[in-house]
C-alpha cells in the first residue's frame, strides 16, 4: 500500500514495499526466500501484477492477500509520515536523520549530521542510533526511506518517514529558511 495508508495502520511486524515496478526486486532483496507470505493491498491496486512480480522471483508461497483492515482483529501499529517543512525542522532542532539512498547518491550531497546506511543495510544500524528518540528516514523520494521505516518498525524504532519527496527537496527548503 501507499506509506500514508501504511503509517496511519499496519498489522505488526509488516514490511512496506510500495507496489511499484521494483516491489519484486525490494521483496527478493529484503524478504527470507522460504518465509510465507501475505499480502495487503489497496482495493485500487492490482494483486495481480504484485503476485507476478513475486511468483517471477519464486515467491509463490503466498498464504493471504486482504485489500482492507477493517476487520483486522489485533491493534494496528502506526508510523509518521513528514512533509519537506517539517522534515526541514527535524533536521534544524537536531533530530536522528537516516539517509537511506544508495551510497552512489550520498556524493551528491547530503543532510549535515544524517546517518547514511543503504536500505538493504537497515537492520544493522545497531548502536547508531538512540532507540528512545524517533528517526526520521529520508531518501530520494519516499520510497525506499518507507521500506527502511518499516523494517525499523519492526525492531520497535519509532520512525517518520518523508514522503513524496526528498534529500533535495529537504536542502532547497533548508537554504530557503536559511
Amino acid at each position: 500500500r501507499p506509506i500514508e495508508e501504511y503509517a496511519t495502520g499496519h498489522i505488526p511486524g509488516s514490511l512496506s514495499v510500495e507496489l511499484s515496478r521494483s516491489f519484486g526486486v525490494w521483496v527478493g532483496w529484503l524478504v527470507e526466500f522460504e518465509k510465507p507470505l501475505a499480502l495487503v493491498l489497496s482495493p485500487s491496486q492490482d494483486a495481480g501484477e504484485a503476485l507476478r512480480q513475486l511468483t517471477r522471483i519464486g515467491y509463490d508461497d503466498i498464504r493471504g492477500m486482504v485489500n482492507s483492515l477493517d476487520g483486522w482483529p489485533g491493534e494496528l501499529e502506526k508510523i509518521g509520515v513528514a512533509g519537506v517543512s517539517d522534515f526541514a525542522d527535524a533536521v534544524e532542532r537536531g533530530e536522528q536523520i537516516l539517509d537511506t539512498r544508495a551510497p552512489s547518491e550520498w556524493n551528491g550531497g547530503t543532510i549535515p549530521g544524517s546517518l547514511l546506511v543503504y536500505v538493504p543495510d537497515v537492520l544493522g544500524v545497531g548502536d547508531m542510533i538512540d532507540p528512545d528518540r524517533p528517526v526520521w528516514v529520508v531518501c530520494e523520494s519516499g520510497f525506499r526511506a518507507s521500506i527502511a521505516a518499516s523494517l525499523l518498525a519492526t525492531r520497535g524504532y519509532r520512525t517518520v518517514v518523508l514522503s513524496g519527496a526528498g534529500v533535495d527537496d529537504v536542502q532547497r527548503r533548508m537554504t530557503e529558511d536559511g
